[in-house]
């Protein structure tokens, strides 16, 4: 090969790799589906998808041949994946995402929201009041409704029988017929809300996220329902899911929240960005991702408590985007040696608790507590400390009973940490 044909085939290749890079950056992950712990997918705008077969250690795009907005998608049966979004789209993958085919689907509204249970029923749902049956595992649609209304944004199956669907402007519509026939919540409906997404965890339990920073609880199949969690001053939540007995949601300015008592009470994780993140999925019970605006991708390795962005070119990494410190181009933030936070003891206590914390180097520190509510309740530590370990005492004597959350930021001159710990106080 002479030097101008191999300059010229660099070039090409050099251009092909920007350009991925740069769509990249530019695509918006709206969801994420795992056909089994190994296979897996993150798909979003322009018709870009993802594929993972190692759990989510390497990922490659795979071809789609479409330039629509992939707005959801579910795992319909074994390597079976479907997709929908604008336009009408629908995508079926039957080899776990490797290949993709498009479906007919006989509208051209924009589809937001789908479910497939595992005896092949389900339902796609979206603009305008539209509702599409699938009776094999996606394969084949036929439109049951379509331009009667607000926008319907979700749908999620407790069984096969038992559903809801949830929407724009306070709409939600249960089944108990396996989705002949849908109606609306027999208690009627307090609150008036715009809902994302419906994660139902059995035939009567359902969560639902709204764009005004709520989350609301059903124990009836979506019948009655109560706010668990509502914060007005934010933006809004995207996702909810729920691994073992853990509540993960995500959502806008690259919030995370989790609940360890089914909705009870709530406190926030470091997400280490601050971009709107719109999608959540679990491998197993420990692995996951979470993914959203500009292309970021973060993975989790203990069930949601900790976050950090994929080690892979095609997504993100711009540290500019993070909150966490970065080291010679990988985040820092979990590292052990950079900050320790144990989990104070007792726990349970009543009414002093210990909270030993690690450095890893001298370090500014700053360590407060935080009642439920997000009020801050005492300030422990506010100076400059050497390397090693340290304790306080915390002693909340003048508190009532309730879950209290124990943060601690840490300055070292170069970098910055910070982690949260959940600590209960029992009268």
């Amino acid at each position: 090969m002479n030097t101008q044909t191999f300059k010229i085939k660099f070039a090409v290749i050099l251009t092909v790799f920007l350009l991925t890079q740069l769509l990249t950056a530019q695509t918006t992950f709206r969801c994420l589906e795992f056909a089994s712990e190994q296979s897996g997918i993150v798909a979003g705008d322009n018709g870009v998808i993802y594929r993972t077969i190692d759990g989510g250690e390497a990922w490659e795009q795979a071809v789609t041949n479409t330039t629509e907005n992939i707005l959801k998608t579910t795992a319909a049966d074994g390597n079976s994946i479907v997709a929908v979004g604008t336009n009408g789209l629908i995508l079926r993958s039957i080899d776990a995402g490797e290949s993709w085919e498009t479906m007919t689907s006989n509208t051209t509204a924009d589809l937001h929201g789908v479910f497939i249970s595992a005896n092949g029923i389900g339902f796609a749902v979206g603009e305008a009041g539209a509702i599409l049956r699938t009776n094999d595992h996606g394969a084949s649609w036929s439109v049951m409704q379509e331009n009667r209304g607000n926008d319907l944004q979700c749908i999620s199956m407790g069984d096969e029988n038992n559903g809801i669907i949830a929407g724009d402007n306070n709409n939600i519509f249960v089944t108990n017929d396996g989705g002949l026939t849908w109606g609306p919540p027999t208690s009627g409906f307090a609150f008036q809300l715009d809902f994302r997404f419906v994660r139902m965890t059995d035939r009567q339990t359902a969560f639902l996220t709204t764009t005004t920073g709520g989350l609301l609880k059903s124990l009836d199949g979506g019948n009655c329902w109560t706010m668990v969690y509502n914060d007005p001053t934010y933006a809004g939540f995207w996702r909810v899911n729920l691994v073992s007995n853990r509540l993960v949601s995500v959502g806008l300015q690259g919030k995370v929240i989790i609940s360890d008592d089914l909705g009870s009470t709530w406190y926030p994780v470091e997400s280490g960005t601050t971009n709107d993140l719109y999608c959540l999925n679990f491998a197993n019970d420990r692995i996951g991702f979470t993914g959203g605006a500009s292309g970021t991708m973060l993975r989790t390795e203990d069930g949601g408590m900790s976050w950090s962005p994929v080690e892979n070119g095609i997504f993100n990494l711009n540290p500019a985007d993070r909150l966490i410190a970065y080291r010679n181009g990988h985040p820092t933030v979990n590292i052990p040696g950079d900050l320790e936070l144990d989990q104070n003891y007792p726990n349970p206590f009543n009414p002093s608790t210990i909270i030993t914390y690690t450095l890893g180097s001298n370090a500014r520190v700053d360590l407060r507590v935080y009642d439920i509510t997000g009020r801050e309740v005492a300030a422990l530590v506010n100076s400059t400390q050497p390397k090693g370990s340290h304790s306080v005492n915390f002693n909340a004597s003048g508190l009532s009973s309730g879950i209290y959350f124990c943060r601690i930021a840490v300055n070292s001159g170069t970098s910055e940490y910070s982690k949260i710990m959940k600590m209960t106080l029992i009268k």
